[in-house]
């Protein structure tokens, strides 16, 4: 039964609500909520414009999109109720083809990070003002996924599930489209590619632990940089840093085990939490004012 028969309300009414301009009188708004358990009040909120920056591959099912953008509004909403005034820095570039690898480069040297693999790279993106949640992303055929709300507002989504090289990977394209692309367009996947290849290896890197290593084996270089070996062969083949041998060698290697809980999780909304707890205000008030339960603040952001 949908939304709309289960409230007693028509159908495009509940589409006018989830673009955020709703039409509906008090009586009709409490229906809803209380099918949707949750408060009027939330459904009153002005939706924020979710924009995804991901081209969803064709045999992404419509519905898991809509799922998704629908977990983005929530997060934006509520993440800004928990701690307000989160904003990052990480402006697109202007231009119809950027060069992603010099983009990747001007990013790291902005963020004044030093030479070498990105330890956590959830963090890093948590201080630049990107909010991190782990979310099941399921059903996508991605492993992260971000969408920009606004020129300063930005939620990355992390599916728990994948091995850290996959997860890392998957993060530093979705960084990519943040600071390459404006909106979705057909090329976008191959220049986040790019750009994901050159900020978690950056070329003057990967130089200098050949020059320092001339025993270095070549196999060494995607765990080194903990990236998956296909995309490292792409990425170092791409300015002739390996040979055609090593990169078609590469392109078959398997991504060493690691572990799971290597890669960090998100703390940038936890932390804000325990600091409205540490003056004063109790967890269950907390959560309230995200129009959320114990349980769901806990679950969900903690």
């Amino acid at each position: 039964m949908s939304l709309a028969s289960m409230a007693g309300v028509s159908q495009t009414a509940i589409s006018r609500l989830e673009s955020g301009t709703p039409e509906l009188s008090e009586d009709a708004l409490d229906a809803v909520a209380a099918v949707l358990g949750v408060s009027a009040a939330f459904l009153r909120l002005p939706a924020p414009h979710v924009q995804l920056l991901h081209r969803m591959k064709d045999s992404v099912a419509a519905t898991a999109v809509k799922r998704v953008t629908a977990e983005f509004t929530l997060a934006f909403l509520r993440s800004e109720l928990l701690a307000p005034g989160i904003r990052h820095s990480v402006r697109p570039v202007s231009v119809d083809n950027p060069d992603a690898s010099a983009r990747a480069e001007r990013l790291r040297h902005t963020w004044r990070m030093t030479p070498g693999p990105i330890r956590d790279i959830v963090a890093l993106l948590e201080s630049q003002g990107i909010v991190c949640l782990r979310r099941d992303l399921i059903g996508l055929k991605v492993n992260a996924l971000a969408a920009r709300s606004g020129k300063h507002r930005a939620v990355m989504l992390l599916d728990p599930r994948p091995d850290v090289e996959d997860a890392l990977w998957a993060i530093a394209h979705e960084l990519g489209h943040l600071a390459l692309h404006e909106a979705a367009d057909a090329g976008q996947e191959d220049s986040a590619d790019e750009f994901a290849g050159e900020f978690l290896a950056p070329h003057s890197e990967i130089r200098r632990m050949l020059r320092e290593r001339s025993d270095a084996d070549i196999d060494e270089l995607p765990d080194a940089f903990r990236m998956p070996p296909a995309q490292f062969a792409v990425h170092a083949r791409r300015s002739r840093l390996i040979t055609v041998a090593d990169y078609r060698r590469l392109r078959t290697q398997c991504t060493p085990p690691w572990h799971r809980d290597e890669l960090a999780g998100p703390s940038r909304i936890a932390t804000a939490v325990r600091d409205r707890v540490d003056v004063g205000e109790t967890q269950r008030d907390v959560a309230a004012s995200a129009f959320l339960s114990e349980d769901e603040l806990r679950r969900d952001y903690l």
